[in-house]
């Protein structure tokens, strides 16, 4: 299953970003910060069953 259970919102990526603006990031340097939620599962079996149930597409662009 993917760990969070669910696509992230756009509050939810927006706290990383403030989190990241503030004092207590500034020792934060030279990495990525994933915000995903889970979302390289998708590419899994986990991923694959994920996709059914919910009936997801991927954009276009990406088939």
């Amino acid at each position: 299953h993917i760990p969070a259970g669910r696509l992230g919102t756009v509050r939810e990526v927006a706290a990383a970003v403030v989190f990241l603006l503030t004092p207590a990031a500034r020792f934060i340097t030279g990495t990525v910060l994933r915000v995903d939620g889970g979302e390289p599962l998708l590419g899994s079996a986990a991923g694959a069953l994920w996709r059914r149930q919910v009936r997801w597409r991927p954009f276009p662009a990406y088939e």
